[in-house]
């Protein structure tokens, strides 16, 4: 039993240091750029040896990769949660609710989304890994989505739609929005709303779900 505490404990203090070390990570890519960050100041920022962090991660990219995962959970989480406080028979308010819900997260998120374009227009293993996550994401969301609305979707939408049009959009949008806001003298609050319209129209033309 108090070999248990002991591993429970080590498993704990284990967690704690991997976040640490992950917030660290995207405090500097966000500011500095992945490229221009060295193992040497997330360990510092982290305030952490440098041989703790290589016992959780193997180098940069391993940390970077983790930071996609975590984000990818998340929003499948969020997504489940909207789906279950939605009515099967109203998929109309769920996809109200669904881009509310996501396009706050995504806000909230915006260093990580930030890191993420950014190093995919430099790094072809980075841009696979985001295209894995949003085909992860995908069959989730279809795979949830049509158990609990009861529709076939018949391939749903084209690939190069939901990428670029449902998927980068709101992203774009969580990362440009405050410097959109204050360019053109508008709230963000009433800049999500509008953007919500939009995407709730472009929906409705071609629902497939």
């Amino acid at each position: 039993m108090k070999d248990n505490k002991i591993k429970d404990k080590r498993i704990i203090k284990g967690e704690e240091t991997k976040l640490k070390i992950l917030k660290a990570g995207i405090e500097l890519f966000s500011k500095k750029g992945y490229d221009a960050t060295s193992v040497n100041e997330i360990s510092k920022k982290a305030k952490l040896t440098k041989s703790l962090l290589y016992h959780h991660f193997k180098n940069k990219e391993s940390i970077l990769i983790q930071i996609m995962n975590d984000y990818n959970r998340q929003s499948k989480e969020i997504f489940d949660d909207v789906v279950k406080e939605t009515n099967p028979a109203n998929i109309d308010e769920f996809h109200l609710n669904f881009h509310k819900t996501i396009y706050s997260f995504l806000t909230k998120n915006s260093k990580i989304i930030k890191i993420l374009l950014s190093e995919a227009f430099k790094n072809n293993e980075i841009t696979f890994n985001l295209f894995y996550l949003f085909n992860d994401f995908k069959e989730h969301f279809y795979s949830k989505a049509n158990e609990h609305f009861k529709k076939n979707n018949n391939e749903l939408t084209l690939n190069i739609e939901e990428f670029y049009i449902h998927f980068l959009s709101p992203i774009i949008f969580s990362v440009l929005n405050d410097a959109w806001c204050e360019f053109y003298k508008t709230s963000n609050e009433d800049a999500q709303e509008e953007f919500i319209k939009i995407m709730n129209r472009i929906e409705h033309c071609n629902c497939k779900i």
